[in-house]
């Protein structure tokens, strides 16, 4: 008997965390118990639109949580990461001693690091990548809250992931599409063809490969749209060059493949050849890029039209095809009617 009844008595009196409130982001995907004592509170504007959910313990004591997600081309959290990570946050935050580790709740992988700033402040970060997004859960303390690495490991065992709501958005988008003015190609509802990269309302990635394809003189145009969350890939177009012959479409994709592996890019092809989906000539060179920093998969479809040639060009994580590949197949029928 007594052997039953200790652990019963134990479980009564170890401390249990109580929540005080769900909070549930669809459009992101993903929602989060706060312990008692947090509030939502709202976001603040120079923080948008990376961030989606702030929260706070106490406004006098200085306590606070902010919640950042961007469409990311990153792995998920690794065992063979965590030192660099660990790094790489230290160097951001400006923390000389902390602790980074990879954790698994609920089946997600973790990377979790705590330290201190320069002004003593306490910091405690989550971070992982779901659905190719990057979630950062990040826990603050001015003046060194001794619970709050508690307190933020209790609400961190509540998190759970969804497909985010802005995917649906984007295949919305890419069920009507206009003629855009610049290029005089098909673009989603919403979106655009552009010379300069809106900044704010682009994820890190994407902008970068499209600075990337500007200074190298290699793109005309790249798509966007002024809502951060619903340009998770990269798309760029040429166009008005002259037609080429299959052969040559075949010599180009090759030449390309070439210049890959002699930069030592990991490169992984996948389809060279005529695109059999499309009702005109079109022809597709599809192949990986397996960097360590993120693989990526990409598509280059060229275009015939009698004696020009268009270049529709997608890139985005490896992976995210089995989301959107369907939607870039329509934009891309769409520009051949």
């Amino acid at each position: 008997m007594k052997n039953t009844v200790l652990p019963l008595l134990l479980l009564l009196i170890a401390p249990i965390a109580v929540f005080s409130q769900t909070i549930d982001i669809p459009r992101q995907g993903f929602s989060i118990q706060l312990t008692k004592g947090w509030e939502q509170t709202e976001v603040l504007e120079n923080n948008r639109p990376i961030s989606v959910l702030e929260a706070v313990r106490s406004e006098e004591r200085g306590d606070f949580m902010t919640v950042l997600v961007q469409p990311t081309k990153d792995p998920v959290p690794a065992k063979d990461r965590v030192k660099t990570w660990g790094a790489e946050m230290a160097e951001a935050l400006d923390i000389v001693k902390y602790k980074c580790t990879l954790k698994n709740i609920n089946g997600v992988s973790w990377y979790v690091f705590e330290g201190k700033m320069q002004d003593e402040s306490q910091v405690v970060l989550y971070n992982t990548v779901q659905h190719y997004q990057g979630y950062g859960f990040t826990f603050v303390s001015i003046k060194q809250y001794k619970g709050l690495a508690k307190e933020a490991k209790a609400m961190m065992q509540t998190v759970k992931f969804s497909r985010p709501g802005s995917f649906d958005e984007i295949g919305r988008a890419f069920q009507q599409f206009h003629t855009d003015d610049r290029t005089q190609l098909k673009a989603p509802q919403g979106y655009r063809f552009d010379t300069k990269v809106p900044e704010k309302e682009t994820p890190a990635y994407v902008a970068s490969t499209y600075r990337s394809l500007f200074k190298n003189k290699s793109t005309d145009a790249v798509l966007v749209i002024d809502n951060y969350f619903l340009l998770p890939f990269a798309i760029n177009v040429v166009t008005d060059r002259e037609a080429m012959d299959t052969l040559s479409m075949g010599l180009a994709s090759r030449v390309a493949a070439r210049q890959f592996e002699q930069s030592q890019i990991p490169y992984e092809e996948i389809s060279i050849g005529p695109w059999p989906k499309a009702p005109v000539q079109v022809y597709l060179f599809q192949f990986r890029l397996n960097r360590p920093e993120g693989p990526t998969i990409h598509f280059i479809y060229y275009v015939n039209r009698g004696t020009r040639l268009d270049i529709l060009k997608v890139q985005m994580p490896n992976g995210m095809e089995r989301d959107f590949l369907p939607a870039i197949e329509r934009w891309v029928l769409a520009n051949l009617e």
